[in-house]
């Protein structure tokens, strides 16, 4: 299907400091199976809403061909301008820099060249 973007997530999981990462159709079977809003569970581990933090996928990859979610933190090219932000959600895309309210400093991800992955702000 033409004009569609691949839909991914990941968690970070609190408690064991782990990355988890839910691919379609997986996140619909996370999210029900784990029911975060009333405790309730089928069988197994299971987190609270408190215990984890889900990422989105950008529908970018770096220049080795990973994916970039949300909270990457990437090295890369702005005009002649070297950024080494994470990438966040603000407004209506996906940028790279922070929002700090008086403090803003942000690239749109889709404008910013030769990018790396160099980490992510929870590992």
């Amino acid at each position: 299907m033409a004009g569609t973007r691949e839909i991914k997530f990941r968690a970070w999981l609190k408690k064991t400091k782990k990355m988890v990462l839910i691919e379609q159709p997986d996140i619909i079977h996370f999210l029900k199976k784990y029911r975060f809003d009333d405790g309730l569970i089928d069988s197994g581990d299971y987190f609270y809403k408190d215990e984890y933090v889900l990422m989105q996928y950008t529908g970018y990859i770096d220049r080795k061909g990973a994916y970039i979610y949300e909270g990457d933190i990437i090295f890369g090219f702005y005009e002649d301008k070297i950024i080494q932000h994470p990438v966040i959600w603000w407004k209506s895309g996906w940028y790279v820099g922070y929002d700090e309210g008086e403090r803003r400093n942000v690239f749109s991800l889709s404008a910013v060249s030769d990018i790396n992955i160099i980490g992510n702000i929870y590992q």
